[in-house]
């Protein structure tokens, strides 16, 4: 049941993922276009592109997290043996946790006085688009503790 909760949400963000990925070109194809060819200047192109970037880093983050697409230093852990393996593994993922905890109590902090601020072109609140900090750290929790569960479980089964 848990497998097929985290397929769907992967699911999920690739779609979302893809729509963003798909705006933001669309919009820098627009605003270059508006600048060199077009006779008309858009001015919410590159504000959409930006935002669309962050939304789609942050939930992009939480994805290598369930993905394990992240990129990692494994010099150390190729040269352990298998119970070494194991703790430097969960170490870096208590770690992790330890470190969306903490951002995700700092941004969801912060949030009220950032939402009652606009953009500047498309004149909506910034609360929208700052609430992609709490989102992508609160799902990077969610994988990191699916990872945890997973590793504690390979790792009862070999010993």
């Amino acid at each position: 049941m848990i497998n097929k909760f985290f397929n769907v949400l992967n699911k999920t963000i690739e779609t979302i993922e893809l729509i963003l990925g798909s705006v933001m070109i669309i919009c820098v194809i627009i605003e270059i276009l508006s600048r060199y060819v077009l006779p008309f200047n858009t001015t919410w192109c590159e504000e959409t592109a930006r935002y669309c970037l962050v939304w789609g880093m942050m939930l992009g983050c939480a994805y290598g997290f369930g993905t394990h697409g992240h990129i990692v230093i494994d010099i150390l852990t190729n040269a352990l043996k298998e119970r070494g393996k194991f703790w430097c593994e969960l170490a870096a993922n208590v770690a992790t946790l330890v470190f969306c905890c903490f951002f995700i109590l700092i941004a969801i902090e912060r949030f009220p006085s950032i939402a009652k601020e606009n953009m500047v072109m498309l004149r909506a609140s910034l609360g929208y688009i700052y609430a992609a900090v709490p989102v992508g750290f609160g799902l990077s929790i969610l994988y990191t503790l699916k990872n945890i569960v997973t590793l504690i479980k390979k790792g009862v089964k070999k010993a």
